[in-house]
């Protein structure tokens, strides 16, 4: 070992790849959620056309969610190896973030691939089927949401568990501890507060400001040594 390995840690001490697997799934995830296609038509069958229109773009967007969800708790399996798997406060983090992005797969499942499954069977449909079908639509969006709902209090948990943990470190650890608290707690807060339901754009500031979160933890894996040897 070099001096400056001693020094400062070696890159396999940094956990690299797994600071590496959240640093830049977060972002990316972001940026593909930012293409996520909207419908603005009203009336059913005109929603039900354009959303058959999309159903392309829909499914890559979300097909690509789930597999960066993948890729972040691959990193988070290094994270909870970094600081103790055997921790209770550190494993009970992981098994929630694993259940919320379960919930957040079944979501995307939902809105990706059966939607405009349903959406191009009954574009062209007429207005009696079309009729039909909007209650199956309409289970489908309920049960969408409420998977989504149960994955961001999954990941509100995983994160105050994590936290709790964070506080006890050093630097800029504590820091991101803090963080995880006040994101965790006031997502569960308002989700009580709110009968538990969450205002979809409250969902997504949570959203962007939890993978904010997991991108500051990704870059503190990757530049920190997990301990300091002295020469």
């Amino acid at each position: 070992m070099t001096d400056s390995q001693i020094r400062t840690g070696s890159r396999s001490e940094r956990d690299l790849p797994s600071g590496l697997a959240l640093a830049a799934a977060a972002p990316l995830s972001v940026a593909i959620m930012s293409r996520h296609p909207t419908i603005s038509a009203h009336e059913p069958a005109a929603r039900l056309a354009e959303a058959a229109a999309e159903a392309d773009a829909s499914r890559l967007v979300h097909g690509s969610i789930i597999a960066l969800s993948v890729v972040l708790v691959t990193g988070f399996l290094g994270f909870a190896h970094r600081f103790g798997a055997r921790r209770p406060n550190v494993r009970s983090g992981l098994l929630c973030y694993i259940a919320g992005s379960l919930a957040f797969a079944g979501a995307a499942v939902l809105d990706g691939f059966v939607a405009p499954g349903l959406a191009a069977r009954f574009a062209s449909a007429d207005a009696a089927e079309v009729n039909a079908v909007l209650p199956v639509i309409a289970s489908n969006t309920q049960l969408n949401r409420a998977l989504a709902l149960q994955g961001m209090l999954a990941f509100a948990a995983a994160a105050m568990l994590w936290s709790s943990t964070l506080l006890r470190q050093p630097g800029v650890w504590r820091w991101l501890g803090i963080a995880g608290l006040l994101l965790g707690g006031w997502a569960v807060t308002t989700c009580v507060t709110q009968g538990f339901t969450f205002p979809r754009s409250r969902f997504r500031t949570f959203v962007l400001l939890y993978l904010a979160w997991t991108c500051g933890l990704g870059i503190a894996m990757a530049v920190s040594p997990r301990q300091r040897r002295l020469a």
